[in-house]
């Protein structure tokens, strides 16, 4: 994917207005040389480390080593596996009400509908929505991740999504630059759905101050442990009493809406900037 997203298209020109030579390059290349590079940008085309996250963590070191690379490699390591989510709740912050089953623990659902989705996860990959009376097919989606070594997340559904959406932050560097809201694309009785990030429905917000609020507070714990970061973006959904909740933090390779507000990746730009000298 030489070319990667139009949001790619938009980062690459700003990148370059501001003086950089950008090339794309594929993360598992053996023959390549990321000393030759001043920074190294992890993009959208990285998502095959959900499936082989181990060497993916491990060229993230190795990268780190002999240059800049964004975001850094600790943030990559804590990002990459959603359990980081319970470390954010065992902080007091609200996130979406989720059980845990590892590859052979036995598992039930929560009362009314509910969603099942791995830890390692990508653009919707193997997460789907069930019925309460949907158990059997439900647990054969469990038992087919758990063959896979995936830890699984069992939810109960938001349902304040299916009218509100779900609020995305985008952070660059430590600051608020915009917001999106992304309409529901989980829906009952439909099952897992392949290429699922292709039907998102997105439009620009300006997030209440309770989003804002419950945003800034992730990203001071989230860089308490994962480093400074380039950028973020902080998932909220509206939770059954109304109050927003965690559903994801994404440092690796989040979608980042620079089509909606052209002029926050020339914010990136500059802010890779700072931090190539400060290396």
């Amino acid at each position: 994917m030489p070319e990667l997203d139009a949001e790619w298209t938009i980062l690459n020109h700003a990148l370059e207005a501001d003086g950089w030579e950008v090339s794309v390059q594929v993360w598992d290349d053996p023959g390549l040389d990321w000393g030759n590079f001043n920074v190294v940008l992890v993009r959208v085309a990285a998502w095959a480390y959900i499936h082989r996250p181990l060497r993916f963590l491990a060229w993230a070191a190795d990268v780190a080593e002999v240059t800049t690379l964004v975001n850094p490699a600790r943030a990559l390591r804590w990002n990459y596996d959603k359990v980081y989510l319970a470390a954010l709740a065992g902080e007091g912050l609200p996130i979406v009400e989720t059980a845990w089953a590892r590859p052979g623990e036995a598992w039930s659902p929560p009362d009314g509908e509910f969603v099942i989705k791995p830890t390692r996860s990508a653009g919707g990959f193997e997460s789907a929505r069930y019925n309460s009376d949907d158990f059997a097919t439900a647990d054969r989606h469990v038992q087919r991740l758990h063959e896979t070594g995936q830890t699984v997340m069992v939810q109960p559904c938001q349902h304040g999504v299916d009218a509100g959406g779900e609020a995305s932050l985008v952070f660059i560097g430590t600051e608020l630059t915009h917001a999106v809201c992304k309409q529901a694309l989980l829906h009952p009785g439909v099952g897992v759905v392949d290429r699922l990030w292709e039907q998102e429905r997105i439009e620009l917000i300006e997030p209440s101050a309770e989003a804002v609020g419950l945003g800034q507070e992730v990203m001071r714990s989230v860089q308490g442990k994962a480093g400074d970061l380039s950028y973020a973006r902080v998932d909220l959904l509206p939770g059954q009493d109304g109050r927003w909740r965690v559903c994801e933090v994404e440092l690796i390779d989040p979608s980042l809406f620079f089509d909606l507000v052209p002029a926050a990746a020339g914010q990136l730009a500059r802010e890779l900037r700072a931090r190539t000298r400060h290396r």
